[in-house]
């Protein structure tokens, strides 16, 4: 049976409550987070006069957040002035000395902000000023395994609920994802979308891509953060206070950053794709993939994923290895052996953040993320993002369509099908096959320099046969085999016996 947030966590466990430990909500979507806030620890906390802070970490969310809190039926009413409060975490450093004590109860929603907003220099300060608020402190994310680690072995951490299975399926609904499709051409990528029936959630790694990618989109809306300097100006406003408000948009696709990853739930039947456009972290893949809401029993969902290059992925792998064998000199010899070493002096590594006096330390909020995001790399280095979030909804291998490799067979269907392939050119040939041939060199370069096929063991030089090819044929769904023939024949008065290839057609 399924259980929910508020199934474990009622008003005697919240009466157990005290300042001296961190509490953990550990649920995906369809487990009853927010049900739980705004009914169960709302009604708790305004009926014992006590008062509640809600953090998010999007303006968007906190919006629909504070409707969603506003909307619930609750006896005491709503107080969005003073004894509940619903803010952002980018605030908390502008708020009043004693801000946070005075609230008898903080929410962190979507807690994995920490790490993955690390970039942002401000998340280190931000945690620590909560985790060391005299408030009680709940924490709720689905992602929670790089967060966990800002913690302290001195810390106490207590469990209120994590829900069954969360490692491996990010929801406690019934999700029907049937198809997940991927391709390493931009083209393919928009292409597929813009013949898509129904609406499509496409994510992108920039706001730039994102942009770019309406201007090319028929019937489509740009989204970015309000605080992004250069693209801002696009957003689409009115559209995504649409959004907020309804749950649903009304254009054919959506286009945004990761700006709307976390929390913005989508409840809408006509959205049945969400696109992967680039290189994202694993807990915004996670994020992304659940942002919508899966309502009805006919509800269904695709995915379609633009993978990063293999280049690239073990590039930024290379980067990270550096970083983290600079963090650890600068944690052996200071961090001064480090700055020294920049041919900017006046800069520092983006892995360290400046103190109020002036001292440059290490940010561990980005080092935990960078270590969190080379092992993401590694994982998906190979296989890519499209075969985790296989993983993850429990899908199988027949489930991942690869639209590079429909071309490929269009390609064996008009080049190479009903040709005999021989392994070298000889007046012989011809004259026994006619122009009905091809050569078993031409068919290998044809695959390796289109569609990256390599010998048994991935070396580019070594020699390919019949079993490589196949293989390759299984592993990507291609519905075509190569057999080996050979037939006699009497050429100038002479028997001689002819071996090639042939294409055959699986059924």
């Amino acid at each position: 049976m399924k259980k929910y947030v508020s199934d474990e966590i009622n008003e005697k466990t919240l009466e157990g409550l005290n300042n001296n430990a961190h509490y953990l909500i550990l649920a995906g979507t369809g487990c009853g987070k927010t049900y739980f806030v705004k009914n169960t620890l709302r009604e708790f906390v305004l009926g014992n006069s006590k008062r509640l802070l809600v953090l998010t970490h999007r303006a968007s969310l906190k919006k629909q957040t504070k409707a969603d809190i506003d909307n619930a039926d609750m006896v005491y009413g709503f107080y969005d002035d003073d004894d509940l409060q619903v803010i952002n975490y980018q605030s908390l450093l502008e708020q009043e000395d004693g801000f946070l004590d005075s609230f008898d109860y903080i929410v962190c929603d979507e807690a994995h902000y920490f790490t993955n907003d690390s970039w942002n220099g401000r998340t280190q300060d931000e945690f620590e000023i909560i985790k060391n608020s005299k408030s009680i402190k709940i924490y709720m994310t689905a992602t929670y395994k790089t967060f966990m680690k800002l913690f302290n072995k001195t810390d106490k951490v207590e469990m209120l609920y994590k829900q069954y299975g969360i490692d491996f399926n990010l929801s406690n609904m019934d999700k029907n994802i049937r198809t997940i499709y991927k391709t390493t051409d931009e083209d393919k990528y928009l292409a597929f979308i813009q013949q898509r029936e129904n609406k499509t959630l496409s994510i992108y790694s920039s706001a730039q891509s994102a942009y770019e990618a309406t201007l090319k989109l028929k019937d489509s809306i740009f989204n970015c953060s309000k605080s992004n300097k250069n693209y801002s100006k696009h957003r689409d406003d009115k559209a995504m206070s649409y959004l907020e408000e309804n749950k649903k948009f009304e254009d054919k696709v959506l286009c945004s950053t990761t700006a709307i990853e976390g929390g913005v739930d989508i409840i809408d039947t006509k959205l049945d794709l969400i696109g992967f456009n680039g290189y994202f972290s694993k807990d915004a893949v996670e994020q992304i993939a659940g942002r919508k809401r899966f309502i009805y029993e006919d509800d269904v969902l695709d995915f379609v994923v633009l993978e990063p290059s293999k280049g690239s992925k073990s590039k930024r792998i290379s980067d990270i290895l550096k970083d983290l064998s600079d963090v650890s000199r600068a944690e052996l010899d200071g961090i001064e052996t480090i700055l020294k070493e920049r041919k900017n002096k006046s800069s520092i590594p983006h892995w360290a953040r400046v103190e109020d006096n002036k001292d440059v330390t290490i940010d561990y909020t980005k080092v935990e993320k960078m270590k969190d995001e080379l092992e993401w790399l590694y994982e998906i280095k190979e296989d890519g993002i499209s075969d985790y979030l296989a993983e993850i909804h429990g899908l199988l291998g027949c489930n991942i369509v690869d639209l590079d490799l429909k071309d490929l067979e269009v390609d064996i269907f008009e080049k190479f099908l009903d040709k005999k392939m021989f392994k070298k050119y000889n007046e012989d040939v011809k004259g026994y096959v006619g122009k009905e041939y091809a050569l078993q060199d031409e068919f290998k370069e044809f695959l390796k320099a289109n569609y990256g096929l390599r010998a048994g063991d991935g070396s580019k030089g070594k020699s390919i046969g019949i079993d490589t090819i196949n293989g390759f044929f299984i592993d990507n769904n291609v519905p075509y085999e190569i057999v080996s023939a050979s037939k006699e024949c009497k050429i100038n008065d002479k028997r001689k016996k002819l071996t090639y290839w042939e294409v055959i057609e699986i059924i």
